[in-house]
């Protein structure tokens, strides 16, 4: 499993700027802040879910055009 430090790493890595939040709401004010082109969004935030944090997203424009699902769970209902 890669953490978010090591994925994050790599991105800077390859030259791209990064923010990292820990929680969904801090996802939501990050975006606000920086508006990026692209967010990588944990399914399973300790506050709020991923996906609520899309949908949060979704609704402001400053929306990055595209949104990625990251998740740690493994169980087939979890990857449906």
């Amino acid at each position: 499993m890669v953490s978010h430090e090591s994925l994050a790493g790599l991105l800077r890595l390859d030259g791209h700027e990064v923010h990292t939040a820990y929680t969904g709401e801090a996802a939501v004010e990050l975006v606000r802040r920086h508006r990026p082109e692209v967010a990588v969004l944990d399914i399973g935030m300790p506050d709020v879910s991923g996906y609520e944090v899309a949908r949060r997203l979704r609704a402001l424009p400053e929306c990055p055009a595209v949104l990625l699902a990251l998740s740690g769970y493994g169980r087939e209902e979890d990857r449906r």
